[in-house]
């Protein structure tokens, strides 16, 4: 199930008809999976909604897998919408690769197993 609503890929790609909403759904779960594959990840990273008033040693982060009941972190979800953009728009292979630039930047962090 995805974590991305169509309505906020068709709010971020300002789409306003239904007639691409099979089109927007299959980008979204592709958009996800690149993620989860990008991060080495098996679902997509989450804040949790409120955070302890004691940190722990490992801080706030320190959760191995996300919890459902979490949202995905909001940059999180703005990488992703960078992927659908990049296939939906159908734009120039330098433009879409500048946003899967943009998105692996911003996915980065939550990257797991970089390795050496």
């Amino acid at each position: 199930m995805s974590q991305i609503t169509i309505a906020q890929a068709k709010k971020y790609l300002r789409v306003f008809h239904s007639l691409d909403d099979d089109l927007i759904q299959m980008l979204i779960d592709g958009a996800e999976q690149e993620a989860c594959r990008f991060l080495n990840r098996q679902n997509l990273p989450t804040l949790p909604l409120e955070y302890p008033a004691e940190s722990s040693s490992d801080g706030p982060y320190s959760e191995e897998e996300p919890s459902s009941e979490d949202p995905v972190a909001p940059d999180v979800v703005i990488a992703i919408l960078h992927l659908i953009q990049s296939k939906y728009e159908g734009t120039k292979p330098e433009d879409q690769a500048k946003l899967r630039a943009a998105a692996e930047v911003i996915l980065m962090p939550y990257r797991r197993g970089m390795g050496v």
